[in-house]
């Protein structure tokens, strides 16, 4: 901070901190964007984020940004911004947020071949050993929205002999740091994730991602599946589920308007129950026996 940098990039409650202590100053401050918005203004983060909006100075531009966007959150937004006024309204000495929707791509739909394997839940782990050794990622991201779950997964795929690392809130920030570097520097192949953990990382090249239970929320799915396929790449989203969740998976199906295609290993290979055409979004056949 003392080398005066052009932007600084900080978590609400530590800028604030700073702010307080006048470590930082945002008198000059031109922009503010706050990234995975609707994760700074969820229930726990909001207190902070909102305080750190009000700091702002009136010139500055603040941009909220977000791939999926609840109904009230432009208000609320607003309402840190400007005290009570609404969204896309203005008032006198007041400031207009204004809603800005970027084209759809559609990347779910074109770009990500959706699979789901059916598996109760102690043969969950077993069900993704197979898929690893039959579709041999490139580079994939196996989610779960446990936790506690994520040190269990990684130390069974470890114990099978692949390359695999741990990412979740227990970890200390070196062991977090050292999982990620490993990561993407391709030594290690997969990386066992919990939702809140990943959020705000970007990987390159991820070939599957691969979801351990299926979430009640359409916003985690979203932000899950959208982890690969970048860049025009293509990519693949398995989902291993259980009865419960595959009606769950079903219900998604029809609110995100996907193809979810079912599927089964046997002998080593991932094939479809019965006949199926061409399903991959690049239109290649994959034909398995």
């Amino acid at each position: 901070l003392k080398e005066k940098p052009l932007i600084i990039i900080g978590s609400p409650a530590r800028l604030v901190e700073l702010i307080r202590i006048k470590k930082l100053k945002v008198e000059k401050t031109a922009a503010f964007v706050l990234d995975e918005a609707d994760r700074l203004y969820a229930p726990e983060l909001r207190d902070a984020t909102a305080e750190l909006t009000s700091l702002m100075p009136e010139t500055a531009q603040i941009a909220a940004c977000s791939a999926t966007v609840k109904q009230n959150l432009a208000d609320i937004i607003a309402e840190s911004m400007c005290g009570t006024v609404k969204a896309d309204t203005a008032s006198a000495g007041t400031r207009m947020l204004e809603t800005i929707l970027l084209p759809p791509e559609d990347i779910l739909q074109r770009k990500i071949t959706h699979w789901a394997f059916f598996a109760e839940q102690r043969e969950k782990i077993d069900t993704l050993r197979k898929l690893l050794a039959a579709e041999k990622p490139a580079k994939a991201l196996v989610f779960t929205a446990r936790p506690d779950q994520v040190e269990n997964i990684a130390s069974k795929l470890r114990f099978k002999n692949i390359p695999c690392e741990a990412l979740h809130a227990r970890a200390d920030k070196q062991e977090r740091k050292a999982a990620i570097d490993r990561f993407r520097s391709g030594k290690a192949t997969i990386l066992v994730t919990s939702d809140l953990s990943s959020r705000g990382l970007d990987f390159s090249g991820i070939t599957h991602i691969i979801q351990m239970d299926v979430p009640v929320n359409d916003d985690f799915f979203i932000h899950r599946s959208g982890r690969t396929a970048r860049a025009g790449a293509t990519g693949i989203n398995a989902v291993i589920g259980d009865a419960h969740e595959m009606r769950q998976l079903a219900r998604i199906e029809k609110r995100l308007h996907l193809t979810v295609y079912p599927k089964m290993l046997v002998n080593g290979e991932v094939t479809a129950p019965f006949n199926e055409e061409a399903e991959r979004p690049d239109t290649q056949v994959r034909k398995r026996s």
